[in-house]
C-alpha cells in the first residue's frame, strides 16, 4: 500500500523539508533528478538524440539535472529544449548555467530540436500549474503527442495536475514520479497517458509527509479471511442474487458462479419465472425462484441487486434497499438507483462502470465539475455521502470512495478482463465476501478480481468471463 498525494500536498512536503529539516531546494532537487537519471540512464545512451524539455520552473531544473548528469557521464546524444518565456526559479537558472559551462546543446527552436529526436524527456511542467496549458506550449505540447519519439516524463507529464483538464497534457510512455506518487496520475481520464510510473526512491524524510486520504492498493494488500475446519454452507455466507430478465439470463449465472467460487456457502437467485429452468440448469448448485418471493431479505448474509434486471422490477431494487443487511447494487440496479434517486439505509457497495456511473452524476450531483482532478475526486466522495454508500469506479484504474471518505485506487491495467461479464463477476465476489463479514470486501473483492484476471490472462491470453471464474478460488 502506498499513499497517493495531490499537488498541494506533494507542495506541502517539499516546503517541509527546506523550512523544517532545512534541506536546501537545490539539494532536494539534485537527489530527485540523480534518483530519475538512474532510472532512464539506459534509455538515454541507447537513444540517437535525447531532447529534454526545461521550462522555467524547478521541473525544469530537474530535466537540466538529469541532462548534465547524462552528460557528465559521457553521452553526447542530447540537446536541451529550453523555455523562451524569460522567467525561471532560482534553481532551475543554478542548473542551465551547469549545463551552458559544461557545453550541453541547448536550444530555443523546438522545430530544430524535435527534429529526428528519439527519446524526449520532459520537465516541461510540474505540479504547479494551474489551468491549461496555454500557447506556445498548447502548440509543443500537440507536436510532442504527433512525434514518433519515446517520451519519458519527470514527477508528472506536464499539462497534467489537480487544476488542469483532462486531455491537456503529454502522453508519456513513462513516468518517473519523484518519491511521492501523485494521485492526479491515477485518474482513469489521465492513467494512459502517464505509461509506466516508476516511483523514484524516498529522499523526502518521513516526518515531512502529511495526511492523505488516498491510497494506492497493490495485490499484496488482499487480506481475506481464512476458512475455519468447522465452517459449511451455513457458516460460509449466504447470498442473494436479483437480477435477469428477458434474454439476460448469463449475468446472474455468472454472479452466482464467482460467490460460490469466493466462498459463499449459499446463493439463492430470485429471477422471472420463465428463466427458472435455465438458470437452475446452468447453476444446479444456487437455489432460484422468483422476483414475487422476496419479502424480507435480512436473513441473507448479503444481496446482490441489478446483474441483468432490466428496467422492470425497481420494487425488487426497493426491498433490498429496505430489507438487507448488506446490498451490493451492480449494472441494471445502479440505473434503478440512480432514478429512483434512492439512498442506501445500512451497508452498501455500488460497482458502477464509467456509464453507469455517470448516470449516478446526473442524479445526485448534476452540476458538479468534474473536468479536473481535483474535481472528479470531490464529486466522487460526493455521491458516496449522497447515496449513504461505498462506491467502485470501475475503468482501467478502480477507485473506490468509502463512506468515512477515505478512497482507496487500485492501479488494474489488465485489458484482458474488459470482457463481457467481467463486472458480473466482480459484484458476486464482493457479495460473497461481504457475506463472510469482511468489512473490506469492496478493497478485498477488487484485488481478488484482478488477481484472477491476471492468472487467466498468463494461462490463456484473452478469456472468457466463465473461465475467469475459474481462478477466483486459486488466488483464494
Amino acid at each position: 500500500m502506498q499513499t497517493l498525494y495531490t499537488d498541494s500536498l506533494s507542495k506541502k512536503m517539499d516546503e517541509t523539508a527546506q523550512s523544517y529539516f532545512s534541506i536546501p531546494g537545490i539539494t532536494l532537487m539534485e537527489d530527485a533528478s540523480f534518483s530519475t537519471y538512474t532510472i532512464i540512464k539506459d534509455r538515454i545512451k541507447n537513444s540517437k538524440k535525447t531532447v529534454f524539455l526545461a521550462g522555467g520552473g524547478n521541473n525544469g531544473g530537474d530535466a537540466l539535472a538529469v541532462a548534465r548528469l547524462a552528460y557528465l557521464y559521457g553521452c553526447r546524444n542530447i540537446t536541451v529544449l529550453i523555455s523562451d518565456s524569460g522567467k525561471e526559479t532560482e534553481n532551475r537558472a543554478i542548473q542551465r548555467t551547469a549545463c551552458e559551462k559544461i557545453g550541453i546543446n541547448i536550444t530555443k527552436d523546438a522545430d530544430a530540436a524535435l527534429k529526428d529526436a528519439d527519446l524526449i524527456v520532459d520537465g516541461l511542467f510540474g505540479i504547479g500549474l494551474k489551468g491549461d496549458p496555454r500557447a506556445p506550449y498548447d502548440e509543443l505540447i500537440e507536436n510532442i503527442n504527433k512525434a514518433k519519439a519515446y517520451v519519458i516524463s519527470i514527477d508528472v507529464p506536464s499539462g497534467i495536475g489537480d487544476d488542469v483538464r483532462f486531455s491537456k497534457g503529454i502522453k508519456a510512455d513513462e513516468t518517473v514520479c519523484m518519491a511521492a506518487p501523485k494521485s492526479a496520475l491515477y485518474l482513469p481520464q489521465n492513467r494512459d497517458s502517464t505509461g509506466i510510473i516508476h516511483i523514484s526512491f524516498p529522499f523526502f524524510p518521513e516526518g515531512t509527509k502529511p495526511e492523505s486520504d488516498i491510497r494506492l492498493l497493490e495485490e499484496r494488500d488482499l487480506a481475506l479471511k481464512k476458512l475455519r475446519c468447522d465452517d459449511y454452507k451455513k457458516t460460509r455466507g449466504s447470498v442473494a442474487i436479483i437480477g435477469g430478465s428477458g434474454r439476460f439470463t448469463g449475468a446472474v449465472v455468472l454472479a452466482a458462479k464467482a460467490a460460490f467460487h469466493a466462498g459463499a456457502g449459499l446463493v439463492t437467485i430470485f429471477t422471472e419465472e420463465r428463466l427458472i429452468p435455465s438458470i437452475s440448469k446452468a447453476i444446479p448448485s444456487a437455489m432460484v425462484t422468483t422476483y414475487d418471493a422476496i419479502q424480507d431479505l435480512a436473513s441473507f448474509d448479503a444481496v446482490l441487486c441489478g446483474p441483468g434486471m432490466g428496467k422492470d422490477h425497481d420494487s425488487a431494487l426497493l426491498q433490498a434497499v429496505e430489507s438487507a443487511k448488506t446490498l451490493i447494487v451492480d449494472a441494471d440496479g445502479i440505473r434503478a438507483f440512480a432514478r429512483l434517486k434512492l439512498k442506501a439505509k445500512d451497508k452498501c457497495i455500488m460497482t458502477p462502470h464509467l456509464g453507469e456511473y455517470a448516470a449516478l452524476l446526473a442524479s445526485f450531483c448534476p452540476d458538479s465539475e468534474t473536468d479536473t482532478p481535483q474535481g472528479w475526486i470531490k464529486t466522487l466522495r460526493d455521491i458516496s455521502s449522497k447515496t449513504d454508500s461505498t462506491i467502485v469506479v470501475k475503468a482501467n484504474t478502480l477507485w473506490i470512495a468509502g463512506k468515512d471518505r477515505t478512497i482507496s485506487v487500485i492501479d488494474g491495467q489488465n485489458p484482458s478482463l474488459g470482457v463481457a461479464g467481467s463486472g458480473d463477476v466482480l459484484s458476486g465476489i464482493i457479495a460473497a465476501l461481504a457475506a463472510h463479514n469482511d468489512d473490506r470486501s469492496a478493497e478485498n473483492g477488487t484485488l481478488l478480481h484482478q488477481s484472477a484476471g491476471r492468472l487467466a490472462h498468463k494461462k490463456y491470453g484473452f478469456y472468457s468471463s466463465d473461465e475467469l471464474i475459474s481462478f477466483i478460488g486459486k488466488v483464494r
